[in-house]
């Protein structure tokens, strides 16, 4: 995975509000309202929360508005800044950090990993390291909701209209490993095109695979939320932080 300054999406954060929802629409607006649902109807406003892979605060903004505490982390800086400009009259902390990196002990009510962030976590003491992070971050009991993307979501896709062009490809590399390469023209008016690139690693994970793992560090589903999510291409669930296991403290 690449350092937080290089972090995927770090080159094109200025518009990539932009790109996904021109190029997703209400699908992509639905999809953060579901989310946000789900919080609502089963956490008490108020609650701290902690948002892994926040970007440019998709789900660490309105869940502000609505009265959660919310601290954001996020990989990219540049995302971060972004994040910051469509808040500034809100409260909202921010963690410059990959989600293996974050040290905070003991905290939160609820974590959350959603929108394909599991896609970053290239290997699997990667992945055990993270949510063993994400473990340390919350109270006793308290709770996460995590997505893993399924197959179908690791297909490249070309949109364009008035606003953007932009062409995604997805390249597999073997062992479940795939390279993204993102290329975007944002129009704007009254000025030149300006054009984006990207190109990073992603990872498919199996559910099975990725709920042995929480299981060992300790966490147990408590609902599986997909059917509230059909269509994403993705398995949603709860899951709740149980009794802190051995393993966990010599990690």
């Amino acid at each position: 995975m690449k350092d937080a300054e290089s972090a995927p999406h770090e080159s094109w954060a200025e518009v990539y509000d932009i790109a996904y929802e021109e190029a997703f629409g209400t699908f992509y607006t639905d999809l953060s309202k579901r989310t946000i649902e789900i919080i609502t109807n089963n956490f008490t406003n108020g609650i701290k929360i902690i948002d892994y892979g926040a970007g440019t605060g998709r789900l660490s903004i309105p869940l502000t508005e609505l009265g959660f505490n919310v601290t954001a982390v996020e990989p990219s800086a540049s995302m971060i800044k972004k994040l910051l400009e469509k808040s500034e009259a809100l409260s909202i902390q921010t963690v410059n950090a990959k989600m293996e990196d974050v040290d905070i002990h003991e905290e939160f009510d609820l974590a959350l990993c959603v929108f394909t962030v599991l896609l970053y976590l290239l290997d699997e003491n990667t992945l055990h390291k993270s949510f063993t992070a994400v473990y340390n971050s919350l109270k006793q009991d308290a709770f996460l909701i995590l997505d893993i993307p399924t197959k179908d979501l690791f297909q490249g896709y070309s949109f364009s209209n008035n606003m953007i062009n932009r062409t995604v490809n997805i390249k597999e590399m073997g062992d479940d490993l795939y390279e993204y390469k993102e290329d975007l023209t944002v129009f704007r008016q009254n000025q030149t095109s300006k054009n984006y690139s990207d190109t990073f690693s992603i990872k498919y994970w199996s559910a099975e695979k990725v709920l042995s793992v929480l299981e060992n560090i300790g966490f147990v589903v408590v609902e599986d939320l997909s059917i509230h999510f059909l269509g994403s291409g993705s398995k949603y669930f709860l899951l709740q932080k149980q009794e802190v296991k051995e393993t966990n403290d010599r990690l």
